[in-house]
Formats: structure tokens, sequence, C-alpha cells
């Protein structure tokens, strides 16, 4: 069994948001900035009209700092 487990208000923030064109991109973009579990864990890689972007400055910055 999968548990999703996120407030109420962080679902209604997100709900709709665009995360990817399809779901292996999603997997793919998600893994790449280290499989973050609540939106507001992957929020600082999104950007708008992209998802969730391991291209982001963030995202290289964690790159930079993990190694």
């Amino acid at each position: 069994m999968v548990r999703l487990c996120t407030s109420v208000t962080m679902v209604q923030s997100n709900l709709g948001t665009y995360l990817a064109d399809n779901f292996k991109e999603f997997l793919m973009n998600y893994a790449a900035v280290g499989c973050t579990g609540e939106d507001w864990q992957w929020e600082p890689f999104y950007t708008k009209g992209k998802g969730i972007d391991p291209t982001c400055e963030n995202a290289q910055d964690g790159t930079r700092y993990w190694g």
C-alpha cells in the first residue's frame, strides 16, 4: 500500500499543477531531484511550464553540493 502523507492545504495549493508531459518524464525528473516527498519538498525544483525541473538553479546547486 502506498500512502500519500500531505496536508489538505498543500494538496489544494498544488492541485492541478503541471509536473511533466507524461509519467516517464515525471519519474525521470523526480528521481533527478532526489525523489523528494511532499509538495513543499519539490517546490524549490519547480519551474512554471517545465514542471519538476532537474536543470533549474536549485537542482544544479544541490547536485554540486551533494556530488
